[in-house]
């Protein structure tokens, strides 16, 4: 998956997803996941049932679940206007910072065949992911035994 998303629509998204400019719903448990699709010259990002999609330069299309703790002061260090986002099998790059397994992350191919969900990826009621970072692995195995 890979895009070029302008830096100041990315930031702004990041914000609401994560709440921080929502001080009414901040009571709620937040969701640690991103979803981010890349899509039809679109790129939308989605977590703690909220869904904001922008423009963008799409050069490759796919779906993929992060982390983004960090992700929003990650983005907002870069002085670009336009930010560049690879993900693959290698880890995430944004423009010259990568993250190879410090960030939970798992990539789908097809953004139809993707989940809506990280909970649908975790129940393994969907598709296997192209691939899934050894840190999420792990995180599932954890998951599994606290249930």
């Amino acid at each position: 998956m890979k895009f070029v998303i302008d830096k100041k629509h990315l930031v702004r998204m990041l914000k609401i997803v994560n709440h921080r400019d929502m001080a009414s719903i901040s009571h709620r448990k937040k969701n640690q996941y991103l979803r981010i699709k890349a899509y039809n010259m679109e790129v939308e990002l989605e977590a703690n049932g909220v869904a904001i999609s922008t423009s963008a330069m799409i050069t490759e299309k796919g779906v993929c679940f992060i982390r983004y703790r960090g992700l929003l002061e990650l983005v907002q260090s870069y002085k670009k206007k336009k930010i560049y986002i690879v993900v693959t099998p290698d880890g995430l790059q944004i423009e010259t910072y990568h993250a190879s397994d410090e960030l939970w992350y798992a990539i789908f191919d097809d953004p139809k065949m993707a989940p809506a969900s990280i909970e649908e990826v975790q129940k393994d009621k969907t598709p296997e992911p192209s691939f899934v970072s050894s840190t999420a692995i792990q995180d599932w195995r954890d998951m599994y035994r606290q249930s």
